[in-house]
């Protein structure tokens, strides 16, 4: 594999003089947002994957967001999906993950099948490592972080509201806004069903 997707995490760790066996990478900061939040690699990609963004692809997202917007989001981590049962993350990009730590939620952006110079089993059109990566940037990150601030008010909302309220803070609309998410929620509807996610 070559190109910005596979090798951007090697490239930042070499920059700084660190080997990057999985003994060097397990949990390894590659970079940090302008607020301080790590964004860590917890995995050397399998043969056969790839990440969809580096870790300067993130730090840029991050640094956009307002000091609020991020407030308590303790990491950002480069990692493979989960293998349990129910998880679900080999059907995700990313996940927004609520803990009980002291210090905030995580986002775990996950490793997607790689081939040929493609991306597998993800949306149509998102094949194409550049625009796969364009979609994390522009929509997927900013949802995430949108989980993480909506949240905040009410950490009780059905999760279909929840997911509009993300989905027009990653659109930079006013997510409190009944007409906003209202077509949110309809467009999540069409998409995902009555569930409005997968």
């Amino acid at each position: 594999m070559r190109g910005w997707h596979n090798q951007s995490w090697r490239h930042s760790l070499a920059a700084r003089r660190i080997k990057t066996s999985n003994k060097y990478l397990n949990g390894r900061v590659l970079a940090r947002s302008r607020h301080g939040i790590p964004i860590t690699v917890q995995q050397d990609p399998k043969p056969g994957t790839a990440y969809p963004v580096s870790a300067k692809d993130i730090k840029t997202v991050l640094d956009k967001m307002p000091d609020e917007a991020v407030e308590k989001l303790k990491e950002v981590n480069l990692r493979p999906p989960s293998e349990v049962a129910g998880a679900k993350q080999n059907l995700a990009y990313a996940q927004w993950v609520r803990t009980r730590e002291n210090g905030g939620n995580r986002i775990n952006i996950f490793t997607q099948k790689y081939k040929n110079g493609k991306f597998k089993d993800v949306e149509p059109d998102k094949e194409d490592p550049d625009n796969l990566r364009a979609h994390m940037k522009n929509y997927v990150i900013p949802h995430e972080i949108g989980h993480h601030v909506v949240t905040k008010e009410d950490n009780k909302m059905p999760i279909i509201l929840e997911e509009a309220k993300a989905d027009a803070f990653a659109a930079r609309e006013n997510y409190n806004d009944p007409y906003v998410i209202d077509r949110h929620i309809s467009n999540r509807i069409m998409q995902f069903g009555n569930k409005g996610t997968v």
